[in-house]
């Protein structure tokens, strides 16, 4: 995210081989790091399980189409937004309006 989006984001953390999707335990101690909550914490990832992390932290959960999971794999009962370009504002809503790079589910 870092190399795609500089700037963007205060705080990343990778996977962790000790922490297993989808545990929310990485994803909680980043919220706790940031002195945020989940209900205000949006994470970005590129699989289903990405997503179940999200909503196991209480977290709402963004899905990349460019990533190992194509947008029709992701759970279609899930409300989440998918980003379907690279373009930066297409994920962060406060860089611009992108409303057509993006599919809610």
């Amino acid at each position: 995210m870092g190399k795609h989006m500089p700037g963007v984001f205060e705080v990343m953390h990778g996977e962790c081989a000790e922490i297993p999707v989808p545990d929310p335990t990485g994803l909680l101690r980043t919220i706790t790091e940031l002195e945020s909550t989940p209900e205000r914490t949006v994470y970005v990832g590129d699989s289903p399980g990405d997503v179940r992390v999200a909503r196991n932290a209480g977290a709402f959960a963004v899905a990349v189409a460019w990533g190992i999971t194509q947008s029709e794999t992701f759970m279609p009962k899930t409300p989440i937004r998918i980003c379907l370009s690279r373009l930066p504002s297409s994920c962060c809503p406060l860089r611009g309006n992108a409303e057509d790079d993006l599919e809610t589910r």
